[in-house]
Formats: structure tokens, sequence, C-alpha cells
């Protein structure tokens, strides 16, 4: 059939897509009746579910309250959710939102160039960070290569494994020139990216932020997929002694509720703009809707028991990777909170496992999950077990 929309990331002529229906909890419906457990948020943004109350009430009263303003609007839930969102982080600083995760990192590169005698980024070859131009141009996976990117403005340093003390990085500043480089723009992790080093080891994050200081490079920390305790601690830099300059967020931040994405940056960068003119902005930034969903987020992000629970899904994840390592098909797991990276050896596409009644992300030769934090620990032990029924047939 050809639909009168594009399916992203595809052939059009694709099999790899389902008629959906319905959403509750942790499962969503086909138009067939098929029930598929839920294994990765949908693509990581449904982190609370896929009809989670709290977010959907949040939402439907700032309908009735205020559901759109503009940028120039002061309005108590944008002070409120802002300040909140700040004290999440746990950094003074300011937020400037977006609409998406892209967005986030292409508005960090421009304000780094902006204030940056210099314009190369340096990130990691093992990354993905957005779909945008900038963005696009600091990542390097299969989706770049048909594409027009900056090329000579984005330099990649040595894998962690290469490199573990930023000796080899070093290096490649000396030979680039410090004044040159904007900015670095890293994931904390890459457990779903293919590469060998998905949790670089503290000794590189301390290279980097040491380089960072001691060359005025700014450090931007893309937790568009790790945040909002998506690795077992509010952000993934909370892993690390990390100091950056400016975060950027996405998916979880709204439950993906609504398109939300967020670039917070510290009160250095945010105190310059008191005289200085910020030359950005987007129609639907800082969107009341979007504002509402993080209320609720973040409502459920700061009770103590919702914060246990995920400890406790964490748990299970452990244990169960322990039992996937033991299966033929299996080579190597990597999991950290309720995110994990399994290696198979199986040609088992994406619609295979929904065929199957299992959501997860597929690339290449491995499967990623990023069950919901809504889970209780009961429920996803029953779904890996059946995951791992699946992986043994």
């Amino acid at each position: 059939m050809d639909y009168p929309f594009y399916f992203t990331w595809s052939k059009q002529n694709t099999d790899q897509f389902i008629h959906f229906k319905s959403g509750s909890g942790n499962t969503f419906t086909t138009e067939d009746g098929k029930v598929i457990t839920d294994l990765c948020s949908l693509t990581f943004h449904a982190a609370f579910g896929l009809d989670d109350s709290l977010i959907k009430d949040k939402i439907k009263a700032q309908l009735d309250q205020l559901p759109l303003a503009f940028s120039k609007a002061v309005y108590p839930l944008k002070e409120n959710v802002s300040k909140r969102l700040v004290d999440f982080i746990g950094i003074p600083g300011k937020i400037f939102y977006t609409v998406s995760g892209a967005e986030a990192v292409e508005n960090a590169l421009k304000m780094a160039r902006f204030l940056k005698q210099g314009n190369i980024i340096l990130s990691r070859k093992s990354a993905y960070h957005g779909a945008t131009l900038g963005a696009l141009s600091i990542t390097d996976d299969w989706r770049v290569k048909d594409h027009f990117r900056i090329e000579d403005q984005t330099i990649h340093i040595p894998e962690p494994n290469e490199d573990p003390s930023g000796v080899k990085t070093r290096e490649l500043i000396e030979k680039i020139g410090p004044k040159n480089i904007a900015a670095f723009c890293l994931e904390p992790f890459t457990i779903t990216r293919e590469n060998e080093a998905p949790i670089p080891p503290k000794s590189w994050w301390e290279s980097i932020q040491k380089l960072c200081l001691e060359y005025n490079i700014f450090l931007i920390i893309d937790e568009v997929t790790c945040g909002f305790y998506r690795t077992g601690k509010p952000f993934g830099l909370q892993h690390f002694d990390i100091k950056p300059d400016m975060i950027c967020m996405a998916k979880s931040i709204s439950g993906g509720m609504i398109p939300l994405g967020a670039l917070w940056t510290n009160s250095k960068i945010a105190k310059i703009f008191d005289d200085k003119v910020l030359s950005f902005g987007l129609t639907h930034a800082a969107h009341p809707l979007g504002l509402a969903a993080l209320e609720g987020v973040l409502d459920h992000l700061t009770d103590e028991s919702f914060v246990q629970n995920i400890k406790k899904l964490e748990q299970v994840m452990i244990a169960k990777m322990r039992d996937f390592n033991k299966l033929k098909i299996v080579s190597k797991t990597t999991s950290l909170g309720p995110l994990a990276s399994i290696k198979i050896n199986s040609n088992m596409n994406w619609k295979d496992f929904i065929n199957k009644g299992i959501n997860l992300y597929r690339p290449k030769n491995r499967i990623i999950l990023a069950p919901a934090l809504t889970y209780s620990p009961e429920e996803l032990k029953k779904a890996l077990n059946k995951l791992e029924e699946i992986l043994n047939d």
C-alpha cells in the first residue's frame, strides 16, 4: 500500500512498520489485535509507558488553562518548571527550550561557535546526535552517508578504548590548534551505538574534562537518550565527575507525550547573554503543553518511591543479562540502569520480534532494551523472560 506520508530511516516499500491501534501501560495493540510488549519505550521516548495518567492529566489541565503561548511570554508554569529542571540537573544555569533532541544539539553547537573564536567540534565516531545539519555533521553512522555535512568543521577524536588517558586527544588538539576548537560534543555512554567502548572508563572522562579546562574548550553533553534516569541516575554524566558547559535533553523529558527538547547552559554562559543578543529561537520553544508534560515527568522523578522502583528495575536487568549471556545466540551484554545492549548472532529483524510480541531496537548485530521506568520489577522479569524464550528458540 502506498501511504501519503514517509517512513523515516527506511525505503518506502518496506514492510518494517505496524498498524498501531492503541497503547496502555507497557504494551501496545495492533489493528489485528496483537498485543506487543514494549521493551524499548517505543524509540526511547515513552519512558513512562504509553498512557501515563500523571503526565496526561497535566497536559489536559494545561489545555484548559493556557494551551499555547510565544517566546516572549512569561507565566508561572514556565518559571516554575524551568527552575525545577535546573534544580534536577543540580548545577546552576538556564534553559533554552527546543522541540527535539536534534534541535537541542544544533543550538548547543551554534552557541559554542557563537561564543568561541573557533568553529571545530570534536566528537566520537561512534555516536549519533541528530538529523539536522549541524547535529548530522558531528555524527558518523549509516544515516549520514548520503547527506551534505559540514565535515571540515568536525573532527572525530580517538575512541575511549584507544585513548583511555587522553594522550592522543591532547596531541590532536595541539595539532588542530586549541583556538580553532569550539567544543567537544559527547554522549556520556554509547550503549545504543555500534562500538567497542559503550561505557567509557572514568580516566577517559577525567582527561576530557581536564583538556576542556586547560584549553578553554566547551564541553557539551548529549543526554537525549541517557537523561532522566535512563542509566540509573538523573543524568548519565553523573556517573562521572563531569562539569559540562551545556547539556542537551529530549525524549524522556516529556515522556514522549509532546515533542519537547531543551538545552541547559551553565551560569557563566547565561551571564554573557545578559548584555549580548541571543540570536537563537524557535516558534514552538517552551510550548505550554510540553512544559506541562515536563512537570509531570519531574513529579515522577522527584518521588522517592518512583526512584526506588528504578533501582529495582536496574537489578532485574543485571540479573537477566547474566541469563542472556548463557544463551548460544548471545556473545556479549552491556547494561547500565534500565538500559541494555545484547550482541546476538541472528538474522531476526525488528519486524520478526514484533511478530513474536516484543518491541525493541534492532541495529545490526545487537538488540537494545530501554523499558519504561513505570514497569514493576515483576512485569519486567516477565517481559525479559519472554524475550529470553524467543532468543532461545
